[in-house]
């Protein structure tokens, strides 16, 4: 039994705002995402920086101190770490972006709207946060496998 216009309508007056509300939900997410990401990245860089130095402090005896110079090194192992851990949340964040850019592209295309660009740099598709992507950018960069994450430089 085919449906009635009005029924059909009235589904259509329920399903419309609820396209609204998801569009606008995942504008908000990919924006949040991508300063997040880009936050994330920021900060792994200083806390590199930061342990980098605290690496040599350590190593060039700087102080004749046995458990301040033990310190020093394992500050410097924790912060190398965290930074690491920084670098993978960043590229989780830049994929959560292009993810809810591609949704949001899939409702604009339904509507017959000019799709949003990519915000989150390594918009290739795949699980690569590519600092080369950005001109002013150094070249560190992370690949995500399924198993584990490493850092190539």
């Amino acid at each position: 039994m085919p449906l009635s216009k009005e029924t059909i309508q009235r589904i259509q007056d329920i399903v419309s705002p609820a396209y609204v509300n998801e569009a606008k939900n995942l504008l908000r997410g990919r924006e949040r995402w991508k300063t997040t990401s880009d936050t994330f990245e920021a900060l792994s860089k200083i806390v590199s920086a930061l342990a980098t130095i605290m690496a040599f402090a350590a190593s060039s005896g700087i102080h004749s101190s046995q458990i301040v110079t033990d310190w020093l090194s394992f500050s410097s192992g924790c912060l190398g770490t965290s930074s690491l851990m920084m670098l993978v949340f960043a590229g989780y964040s830049a994929k959560s972006s292009r993810s809810r850019t591609t949704e949001l592209n899939d409702i604009l295309a339904r509507a017959n709207i000019t799709p949003m660009p990519q915000i989150a740099y390594g918009s290739n598709g795949d699980d690569t946060l590519d600092a080369t992507d950005r001109p002013s950018s150094s070249t560190i960069r992370l690949a995500h496998t399924s198993s584990k994450s490493e850092a190539v430089v």
